[in-house]
């Protein structure tokens, strides 16, 4: 008897790697756990989603996994497609639409949006369709519409903002699937917070009334209530200060946080609100680590900087340009522009745009204008665009109508126009640029349109417009990255030729023909840059490594995409989407992560970054505000260079703690992961599997303070007289991490990636701790210095310094200036 087929509901496809992956993951649990409003379900005639199928929850190892893939699609009703500017690029999940639109039409396919826009993410071929049209006299054709295909949006630029768009993306599917509308989903979600709102409304009324009749007992229970509900409001205030560091918007977190501090400890304060401020504040930040500083108001729209990050232009689609000093955030100058969409710096601190059809030089510091006569084009759409070398020199390029036109000190010095080339193929205009690190070299070259179609290549010097060598290849050509001596040019061959892969050619102007070259098979690659003595490849799993002779130093697949390659302190770096940096090393010819700031920060392509030893500047597309990093500096972190380890820990052999621990977990009915008692004698610290932390006094034996700090194992235990704190150090699979408690057992700080070395072996008897830069990088010794409450209070009054939230802030958390 033939087995019967398992039945889905839908079928997620997705490409394996993120955010992709990581979004249909949730959307498949999400999905499979939902369950209709009762009323709803009642309408409908079922309650939840039987089966959802996603490839790595339901397929066993198989050798046919093409066949299991068909046959489930075959036995879904809806297909699930999660779209990305990288999607159309899997043939897996082209294959997955193609054959389901054999079984079902497009009204059952329900699109999802995880990264970029629409017309790059959703696939052509379930934006359009051939459909049937009857004239009136009865004849018939055909024509190709567009469709609005029904689609979630998960995107977000924080984490608050994903997981509500993943919230409204699964009723959005649901309602989808079982026929309802979405509105009736998201109402019922609304009146079940009303009724609960209701429940609590008439619980207060209740104790209103209660307070009536007996005055005295119900306000004593009403101050109690006030400060559970002013500790609530405490922490859920701290949770929003947390965010707003995430995002880099350190001065907001900081006067956030304090916001719902008091001025005096013994005033009773909330955990959650003082760690976070004193997170926010950098105090105990490594001392190597950026942390965000300012932030500058910009437009969303267009974003630049200069050189060396010194100055920011912004401007908007109304042609307003202003200009912004990144050291101090002030507003050097506004002014308007006519039509100046194509806004650089020339130089340190002037301006090329255009106006009227005209290039215009504005010098910043003087507020001068002056125009710069350019060569009168055919008509207003030709192709115009502007190149800056990017080595702070007086020196741009003007492409228009495919000429390429030097302006050097404010005036066209020399152009160079492909007619006069004679190239063989008969190429005409030029369409890009590329510049030598040092901006002395520059290649021009002209667009290939279809695959077979030739490239021309002309490399000229910068300052004089003499030409260096010309080449021509009928490759694809991706990049061309110039040396000092030549360049090197990335050229992909496609499967449907003779071979597949990618080949990096290197062309030496000095003996005028090809030197060396490397072919990586099967592997596509579209980013390649030179720095020092490596030729660094990028695409979206992987990086390679060569030198200059183009021998293969490494292979390293990525997790995260990569949004730039940049030079880190003389070296190769390539920062990947998530915010994290890697640093070639070229001892072990690896790539090392490294931390750069001490805040989240994801990017994207289009995202202005500049990063060297002391300068970090970062804007995120979309954005009205562009996030100044500076190193850290606090005088609470000393570096202990000569330090020499030496343990002071000393194990605490207590009878009564193992008589006490026993009759603990026998009580309690789980074993006892750690047990430990305080170098004063005062409390008893044990930790269950759950990883709950206990103190218990040892006098009374009661439990005086729980807390869920970690999922980390307790390592030790200490306690420092000099600041009647107690240290718990603890270690997980992540991280280290050492928590410090007051004498009144408030959970006061937490320092992530480091160790409690000694408890007071520091200078003038502070604990030394331990933290690593990176993972698995160079550790250093630290001697620690605590400050007291009402000294973070003062520091934080001092960074602040008058500083108050936009009005939108303070209305967002309900704050007063």
């Amino acid at each position: 008897m033939a087995e019967e087929a398992v039945k889905y509901d839908a079928f997620i496809s997705y490409r394996h790697c993120s955010p992709d992956k990581e979004i249909a993951e949730k959307l498949h649990k999400a999905l499979e756990n939902y369950r209709l409003p009762h009323a709803i379900a009642k309408k409908v005639g079922r309650r939840k989603l039987e089966r959802v199928f996603r490839d790595e929850a339901e397929l066993a190892v198989s050798a046919e996994l093409s066949a299991e893939i068909e046959k489930a699609l075959l036995n879904s009703e809806y297909l699930i497609v999660i779209c990305s500017p990288r999607l159309q690029l899997s043939e897996w999940c082209m294959k997955e639409i193609e054959t389901f639109l054999k079984i079902s039409d497009r009204n059952h396919i329900l699109l999802v949006l995880a990264e970029g826009e629409p017309d790059e993410s959703f696939p052509g071929i379930l934006m359009y369709e051939d459909v049937e049209k009857t004239t009136e006299d009865g004849q018939t054709f055909r024509i190709r519409e567009k469709r609005e295909p029904l689609a979630g949006d998960c995107r977000g630029t924080t984490y608050k903002k994903r997981k509500e768009a993943l919230k409204n993306t699964v009723l959005r599917l649901c309602a989808a699937m079982f026929g309802v509308r979405f509105d009736d989903l998201k109402n019922r979600q609304k009146e079940r917070q009303m009724r609960t709102n209701g429940f609590f409304s008439g619980l207060i009324f209740l104790v209103v009334f209660c307070i009536a009749a007996q005055n005295t007992y119900f306000l004593i229970e009403q101050a109690k209530q006030n400060r559970v509900i002013q500790e609530k409001l405490a922490t859920i205030t701290a949770s929003s200060s947390a965010e707003l560091l995430e995002d880099g918007r350190r001065m907001d977190a900081i006067y956030v946080a304090k916001s719902v501090l008091p001025d005096n400890p013994e005033d009773g304060f909330n955990e959650n609100a003082y760690r976070v401020l004193q997170n926010a504040m950098g105090i105990y930040s490594r001392p190597d680590l950026f942390k965000a500083e300012l932030n500058i108001p910009v437009y969303p729209e267009y974003v630049s900087f200069n050189y060396d990050a010194s100055l920011i232009a912004s401007w908007n689609s109304q042609d307003t340009v202003t200009i912004y000093d990144s050291e101090t955030g002030d507003n050097i100058c506004t002014y308007s522009l006519k039509y100046g969409s194509e806004v650089e710096f020339y130089g340190k601190d002037s301006l090329l745009h255009y106006e009227d059809g005209k290039l215009a030089l504005m010098n910043i510091p003087a507020e001068e204008r002056k125009e710069i006569k350019i060569p009168k084009t055919d008509g207003d759409d030709a192709f115009k665009h502007l190149f800056i070398t990017g080595n702070g020199e007086k020196m741009a390029f003007l492409l228009q109508d495919g000429i390429v036109y030097a302006i050097i000190d404010g005036s066209i010095k020399y152009k160079i126009d492909p007619v006069s080339l004679n190239f063989e193929s008969g190429n005409s205009k030029f369409d890009s640029l590329v510049f030598s690190k040092d901006g002395k070299y520059a290649i021009a070259e002209t667009y290939q349109f279809e695959s077979g179609e030739t490239a021309s290549l002309v490399e000229f010097k910068t300052d004089t417009g003499e030409i260096i060598s010309q080449y021509e290849t009928k490759q694809n050509l991706d990049q061309v990255a110039p040396v000092e001596n030549g360049f090197y040019m990335l050229l992909t061959y496609m499967e449907e030729e003779e071979m597949d892969g990618t080949e990096i050619v290197f062309f030496d102007n000095r003996k005028s023909k090809f030197l060396y070259n490397q072919f990586i098979e099967k592997e596509h690659y579209y980013d390649i840059s030179v720095i020092g003595d490596t030729v660094t490849l990028c695409n979206a799993e992987k990086v390679t490594v060569m030198d200059r002779n183009l021998q293969v130093l490494n292979h390293m697949p990525i997790r995260h995409f990569p949004a730039s390659i940049f030079e880190y302190q003389g070296k190769q770096a390539i920062i990947v989407d998530t915010g994290t940096v890697y640093v070639w090393d070229t001892e072990d010819r690896s790539f090392k992560e490294k931390e750069i700031t001490s805040d989240k920060l994801e990017i994207s392509f289009g995202d202005q970054i500049y990063l060297d030893e002391n300068k970090f500047r970062a804007y995120i597309g979309g954005r009205d505000y562009l996030t100044v990093y500076k190193k850290s500096e606090t005088d609470c972190l000393v570096e202990m260079k000569d330090y020499t380890y030496q343990d002071d820990y000393v194990e605490e052999d207590d009878a009564g703690l193992e008589k006490f621990a026993e009759r603990i977990s026998a009580q309690d009915g789980a074993p006892v992961m750690f047990k430990g008692i305080t170098q004063d004698k005062k409390y008893y610290v044990l930790q269950a599997q759950d990883f709950q932390i206990r103190f218990y006094d040892i006098e009374t034996e009661e439990c005086v303070k729980k807390t869920y700090a970690t999922d980390g194992t307790i390592w030790s235990v200490s306690y420092n007289e000099k600041y009647d704190c107690y240290f718990l150090d603890l270690y997980n699979w992540n991280e280290n991490e050492v928590i410090i408690m007051d004498s009144e057992l408030n959970y006061i700080l937490n320092l992530t990636g480091c160790y409690l070395i000694s408890t007071n072996g520091g200078i003038d008897g502070d604990p030394v701790i331990f933290q690593t830069d990176g993972n698995g990088g160079e550790g250093y010794y630290y001697s620690m210095k605590l400050l007291k409450y009402e000294e973070v209070m003062e520091r934080a009054d001092e960074i602040l310094n008058g500083y108050v939230p936009s009005g939108s802030t303070l209305e967002k958390y309900g704050l007063s200036p």
